[in-house]
């Protein structure tokens, strides 16, 4: 591998900025993760449920896996000002994979398919469209933020007692997403934001760490390091966010306000 920009670095890097990094965007229905995205800087919602309809956005509505990815290609290539590129939500984009690898196969189920091909597909296609998005920039070659917005699942936590699986009376709080796709998409983040509302103070709150409770286990992350991270609990804003981001990581990378 010979080239004029293959050289190794000498020297660490600093944290970068905001749109450097990938988020998810999880919670339940109703809270107002869609309306959240309109806070972002010139954001557009790739909308796939319609949740854009009764709000000012600036919103597409892909109607099958193809469209959505012909956006996606204009993104890459046209002249334009989007900063921020929401998937709203992932829970259906999955969905309409799966419509396409069936349709493909000539199944009516992706497990009708032989030898697992329907889920090995599924499983591939999906790390490429992840992949894509977390590392999309559009034609001037300016990092574009993506965000994966997401519906919340609860799911009754077990555990194994020899040969049985004992209920623990806790409850995982995560994305609806099967684990096949859920695992790919999670691990490949920056961020998992888990947008809740505050009991005492009735605000909505962005959990951004891993939480752990008497009743629950709410799957929020949030890269970093010690000292270099943010808080556990925000404010659910673009702006909350973008000054949160700055404070954590001492001001050293690229400033968020530039999105």
């Amino acid at each position: 591998m010979k080239g004029k920009n293959n050289v190794l670095p000498t020297a660490a890097h600093k944290p970068r900025g905001l749109k450097d990094s990938s988020a998810v965007l999880f919670g339940r229905h109703g809270l107002g993760k869609t309306y959240l995205l309109t806070t972002f800087a010139r954001a557009l919602i790739i909308d796939l449920e319609g949740g854009s309809r009764m709000m000012r956005a600036t919103s597409i509505e892909p109607n099958s896996w193809a469209e959505l990815l012909g956006w996606i290609d204009k993104l890459e290539v046209d002249d334009h000002e989007f900063d921020t590129v929401a998937i709203d939500t992932a829970d259906r984009a999955w969905a309409m994979l799966e419509e396409s690898v069936c349709k493909e196969l000539g199944v009516k189920t992706v497990g009708d398919a032989a030898h697992g091909k329907g889920w090995a597909m599924m499983k591939t296609q999906w790390s490429r469209f992840v992949y894509r998005l977390i590392n999309l920039r559009a034609g001037d070659g300016r990092k574009i933020l993506p965000i994966f917005l997401c519906h919340e699942k609860l799911v009754p936590m077990t555990e194994r007692r020899g040969e049985t699986s004992i209920e623990t009376g806790r409850t995982l709080v995560s994305v609806n997403l099967p684990n096949s796709g859920k695992l790919i998409l999670l691990s490949a983040v920056d961020f998992v934001f888990h947008l809740f509302i505050d009991e005492k103070s009735g605000k909505r709150l962005l959990r951004t760490q891993a939480t752990d409770t008497a009743e629950f286990r709410i799957e929020a992350k949030g890269r970093g390091a010690p000292g270099c991270a943010l808080p556990p609990v925000i404010h659910a804003h673009f702006g909350a966010l973008c000054a949160e981001f700055d404070k954590a990581f001492n001001n050293e990378g690229e400033q968020t306000d530039a999105i």
